[in-house]
């Protein structure tokens, strides 16, 4: 019987679940090693029993840890022994994760990580296959621990995340500083803060003591924070990184200040120098009120571009199925509310929200067609509340359908300025 190629043993461990890869590796000799290869390609340390149970396995078998491409590590950090024998053997990992598991809300501490940690991690940073780095809900003594550790991925690394990092102080002391180590040279950052917790954006992009990152190479940015005071600090960085971006995502921005025209001058995000942007994302999926408009804070920061030299080609907007609530009865249909929910003044409520929405809609489209007129698609995307309950699912399809409609009738008001620019909405369903 003819034997199948390598290859073809390696395309069906790829497409097995990781349930039945084991059972796998014991029909033929010939599917050992790729089912090894997808068993270990993502390995995640969250106990010392674990870490203690791997650090055998691998010394028992240590060419399964060159088939790590992807490993978490938390806690385990904090006692040497078994993580540190199983940081030296990564030789082939290309995305790391510093951090707990997202079902345990807590934050690790870098200061108690042992010193022969330190050391084995900053070892595997150094790896020339690393190109991705997240760190989650861990805390750093100061900024200068935390460039001293980005620093050992100079410059191999492409992507950094940082979702809840914090700093137990701002204060570097001269003798901390190295300016003159390594620069990173990311193309793509991504970051998520925590209402009331220290913003690590300014340090990152913003200190001159501590000068760590080469911005101009910069192109992709992710960004959701719901503190409003963080917002001036992302205006700030748009200014001075705006021209070398090309793709950048806000979620959750502008979401908790719903009154845009009492928002600091400040504090506006602007996209003025945004030159080479091509595609943008806003994601306000979050927002759990219909009576602001969804529109008022995108329109604003949307007429912040140079309508001569920008080029946008493609802009996503995610909102949730409630913020959209009376824009879907636009133009024709008429509000029913069951009895229940009537009292005195309430359908002229109603229709002054429904007014409203429109207005703000067709703002929008009016910005989009003065602004950006290199713009080829809009996309929306309606989610329901998370879980959803029972009918939003069907609700949120409904209401895109019509969603959709209104905003083609509001586009052909802009005098053929929309022609050549493709609207869709999507309901989101998974």
């Amino acid at each position: 019987m003819p034997t199948l190629p390598i290859e073809i043993h390696d395309v069906i461990a790829s497409h097995t679940a990781d349930d039945d890869l084991k059972s796998l590796g014991l029909v033929s000799k010939a599917f050992i090693y790729p089912t090894q290869r997808q068993l270990f390609r993502c390995i995640r340390i969250f106990t010392f029993g674990k870490s203690d149970n791997l650090a055998s396995v691998l010394k028992t078998s240590p060419h399964l840890a060159g088939y790590i491409r992807k490993f978490q590590v938390g806690s385990p950090l904090e006692r040497t022994t078994s993580i540190v024998q199983i940081l030296v053997l990564l030789q082939n990992v290309r995305d790391f994760v510093l951090g707990p598991s997202f079902q345990r809300l807590e934050t690790i501490k870098f200061q108690k990580f042992q010193p022969p940690c330190v050391v084995a991690l900053k070892e595997v940073l150094r790896r020339s296959t690393l190109r991705s780095l997240v760190i989650m809900c861990c805390d750093f003594p100061s900024i200068s621990a935390l460039a001293d550790l980005l620093r050992q991925a100079s410059p191999h690394l492409q992507a950094l995340s940082c979702k809840n990092v914090t700093l137990s102080s701002t204060v570097s002391t001269p003798e901390e500083i190295n300016a003159d180590g390594p620069v990173l040279s990311l193309s793509e950052f991504k970051f998520q803060d925590e209402p009331y917790r220290m913003c690590l954006l300014p340090y990152l992009f913003l200190n001159t003591d501590v000068v760590f990152h080469d911005k101009s190479s910069l192109h992709t940015l992710h960004f959701a924070c719901r503190f409003i005071e963080h917002h001036a600090t992302l205006a700030k960085i748009l200014t001075r990184i705006g021209p070398s971006m090309h793709e950048l995502h806000l979620r959750e921005v502008m979401s908790s200040h719903p009154n845009m025209q009492d928002y600091p001058d400040n504090q506006f995000i602007s996209f003025y120098t945004c030159t080479s942007l091509s595609s943008l994302t806003f994601d306000l999926s979050k927002r759990r009120t219909w009576e602001q408009p969804p529109f008022s804070p995108i329109s604003i920061s949307l007429a912040s571009f140079d309508p001569k030299n920008n080029s946008l080609q493609h802009l996503y907007i995610h909102l949730g199925l409630l913020s959209i609530l009376k824009l879907t009865h636009f133009p024709y249909g008429e509000v029913n509310y069951p009895t229940q929910y009537h009292f005195p003044g309430l359908p002229d409520y109603h229709k002054e929200q429904h007014t409203r929405q429109i207005d703000d809609a067709r703002t929008m489209i009016n910005v989009i067609a003065k602004h950006l007129q290199k713009l080829l698609s809009i996309e929306f995307f309606i989610s329901p509340e998370s879980p959803p309950r029972q009918g939003e699912i069907e609700k949120a399809a409904q209401r895109s359908l019509t969603l959709e409609k209104t905003l083609r009738l509001l586009s052909a008001e802009v005098d053929g300025r929309m022609e050549g620019v493709n609207i869709s909405v999507k309901a989101v369903t998974g």
